[in-house]
């Protein structure tokens, strides 16, 4: 099946319930596949997803894996959020995933607990959002993976941070925003 096909499917079996508005176009499905195919390369068994939504980024980062243990954290804020994560737990659990899901806004959080493969953080749009998150991830994360929002997030708050914390950084075209993967620079 082709990576477009796969995401489009998975789209309009799991998600009949979504927003019209909220559509897979071409340059998404792509994203999704890209995170696909990172997750198989990196062999993800854990995931801390920050941003987690509809579920997408962690179904497609633990695609390759069984019984994936997944951390995912979002705000339930409203009406239209509560059926994401919902959808997100269905998703995931049908999978055979282990999915523990955290109803909170990352800036509230002062630490996790727990030992991930990943963290993927697709939450923050600003540079100290992003850099909390960042803080709190790297502690109980091997590697994290970031969605570039931004030049602010690409040019200043990502390799600020891995500069202060001797991390590497890995810029991956997904033709949507860009992914940047932080690594220990010793880690290997």
């Amino acid at each position: 099946m082709k990576l477009h096909d796969w995401i489009m499917e998975l789209h309009k079996s799991w998600c009949p319930t979504l927003r019209a508005e909220y559509t897979i176009n071409a340059k998404l499905a792509y994203h999704y596949a890209v995170l696909r195919d990172l997750g198989d390369r990196l062999k993800v068994k854990s995931l801390c997803e920050f941003g987690i939504g509809y579920g997408y980024g962690a179904l497609s980062l633990t695609y390759h894996s069984e019984n994936a243990n997944i951390l995912g954290i979002d705000s339930m804020e409203d009406h239209e959020s509560g059926r994401a994560m919902k959808n997100a737990y269905r998703i995931l659990s049908r999978r055979g995933h282990r999915v523990t899901l955290l109803n909170a806004f990352t800036s509230q959080l002062k630490c996790l607990c727990g030992r991930f493969d990943l963290a993927y953080l697709d939450a923050s749009q600003t540079k100290h959002g992003l850099t909390h998150e960042m803080e709190l991830a790297l502690p109980v994360a091997d590697r994290l993976l970031i969605q570039v929002r931004n030049h602010v997030m690409k040019e200043t708050a990502i390799p600020q941070f891995c500069d202060r914390h001797g991390l590497q950084i890995e810029h991956i075209d997904d033709r949507f925003h860009g992914v940047a993967l932080l690594e220990r620079c010793n880690n290997g």
